[in-house]
């Protein structure tokens, strides 16, 4: 039982027998008014409601500072009931992020593999969705192991193909990978060569250059070199043999 709980049962008996010695000083008071009493009695009788009185006050006092005052006890376990409120919102909080699905950056959605009311966590291997930053397009090239030490940063690079008509878009070679790995895109070809490793070139294309996401496209790459027939030999092999390239997004 706490100390105010035991405050407020005291002030509850001190009422009681102030209720009690009030109505015996009464009757006390009666007896006396009809000469069956002594003033003694009287005199008694009213100390007594006087002293319940006196400790009932003092009673009100001691619940009223009870009920004021904050024990370091009661401060400890208010504080500890505050955070483990913050703890339980914080809680809630991501579990409500969890279901709010934010871009990294300005885009568009490709693709939804998952709806609303499906689960999804952070171990699942399948995306929710696929996103891409689509302000600026990038063409990953595959140039064969014959031809790695030709393409640099910088260099020039002319895009087309069946899939973009008459049209051709000037490109700048961004990011020249440094490890060899397998072919990914093929042509079809009978002549093709699938055993050769190549080497991944990424070219950024004019912001104006808009052909749809995943399109196999074919690319020149303007080599700086002196000997034109080395270079014309090289353009053509790219011509006969295309590494089969893919459009792909990249951050602006």
């Amino acid at each position: 039982m706490s100390l105010t709980e035991a405050a407020r049962r005291k002030l509850d008996v001190l009422r009681e027998q102030l209720r009690y010695a009030t109505k015996h000083y009464g009757r006390v008071e009666q007896l006396v008014k009809h000469k069956a009493g002594t003033a003694e009695d009287l005199d008694e009788a009213e100390t007594e409601v006087r002293r319940i009185g006196n400790e009932l006050r003092q009673a009100e006092a001691e619940l009223a500072h009870l009920e004021r005052h904050v024990r370091e006890e009661d401060k400890q376990v208010a504080l500890a009931q505050v955070a483990l409120g913050r703890a339980r919102l914080e809680a809630a909080q991501r579990q409500l992020e969890n279901t709010t699905l934010l871009a990294p950056c300005n885009g568009i959605v490709l693709e939804i593999f998952k709806r609303e009311g499906e689960g999804a966590r952070v171990v699942d291997r399948e995306p929710v969705l696929i996103f891409a930053d689509d302000s600026r397009l990038r063409v990953r090239a595959e140039i064969d192991e014959r031809y790695v030490s030709r393409p640099s940063k910088g260099q020039s690079a002319e895009i087309y193909g069946r899939g973009l008509g008459a049209a051709r878009h000037r490109g700048t070679i961004t990011l020249v990978k440094r490890l060899m790995g397998n072919k990914t895109m093929f042509t079809h070809e009978a002549s093709e060569r699938k055993d050769l490793d190549v080497l991944q070139v990424f070219i950024d294309l004019p912001p104006d250059a808009r052909p749809p996401l995943g399109l196999q496209v074919d690319v020149d790459i303007d080599v700086d070199v002196t000997d034109a027939r080395h270079l014309t030999h090289i353009s053509a092999a790219l011509r006969a043999n295309p590494s089969v390239e893919e459009v792909e997004r990249t951050k602006g």
